[in-house]
């Protein structure tokens, strides 16, 4: 059996050799998949519920502005132009971390999709994004 054996006073513990894998990297990633099935089985739960318990709005009461012609094509065009920009700026740590190939890309986005709209998020994904790991860079000891 690869790995010492150490005796403890109430069990035995295996610790692996020096650079043999302890697994942990399959348990984060378990995590990880857990942590996405959990959000959206919450997020169908909650469209479930909304179709069999349907808010009601009085349109009639809303108040309207008339979008006549030439303007109501700009603005439609106003308000797709902000919501594309508003996507790619929110999205802007994960484009940064593609770019240079970060090896930790998966896990960028993820932070960057759930915790993105917290500005402490979106900017602790920016830095991580940003941040050269040794592998990347080129220097040696």
């Amino acid at each position: 059996m690869p790995g010492r054996i150490f005796e403890a006073e109430d069990e035995t513990t295996i610790r692996p050799e020096p650079g043999q894998s302890t697994g942990r990297s399959r348990n984060w990633r378990a995590g990880l998949i857990a942590l996405i099935a959990i959000a959206i089985i919450a997020i169908a739960g909650v469209g479930f519920w909304l179709v069999r318990h349907p808010i009601e709005i009085d349109i009639s009461r809303l108040p309207t502005i008339p979008q006549e012609g030439i303007a109501g094509i700009i603005s439609a065009i106003a308000v797709v132009i902000f919501v594309l920009l508003g996507i790619a700026i929110y999205a802007i740590p994960t484009i940064v971390a593609a770019i240079r190939r970060h090896r930790n890309l998966a896990a960028i986005f993820v932070i960057n999709l759930f915790l993105g709209w917290t500005l402490l998020g979106w900017v602790g994904a920016l830095v991580w994004a940003v941040i050269v790991t040794r592998e990347d860079s080129n220097y040696s000891r």
